[in-house]
């Protein structure tokens, strides 16, 4: 079966090769790098989307923007843990919110209605 799809896909211009765990795309800065790997237990996250997740999180911050921060479908917290990181970085006491952690979708829509 792997050698059909295989052959289908490389009839369509599509090459499968094996992602090595510590190749990473040229433009990912090493910061991003060290944070990814201290991280990469508690997130399925990858690291392109660190990298952008970072950079929303610095835009933010640095246009002074007002809201929050929420993670929705929470594994075990790596992008919260990501967040929380860059805040702190670039505030000696960051925020936090006064609303209770929802769980759901559902008690999300309680919390807007109440």
């Amino acid at each position: 079966m792997k050698k059909l799809i295989r052959k289908i896909l490389n009839k369509l211009g599509y090459d499968i090769k094996r992602f090595k765990k510590n190749d990473y795309p040229i433009d990912i800065t090493k910061e991003i790098k060290d944070l990814y790997e201290e991280i990469e237990p508690y997130t399925v996250t990858t690291i392109e989307s660190v990298a952008a997740l970072v950079k929303s999180v610095e835009y933010i911050i640095n246009n002074k923007l007002e809201g929050d921060f929420v993670e929705c479908g929470v594994w075990k917290g790596g992008s919260c843990m990501i967040m929380a990181r860059e805040l702190l970085k670039a505030c000696s006491q960051p925020w936090c919110s006064d609303r209770p952690p929802l769980m759901s979708l559902r008690g999300l829509l309680r919390a807007r209605v109440a």
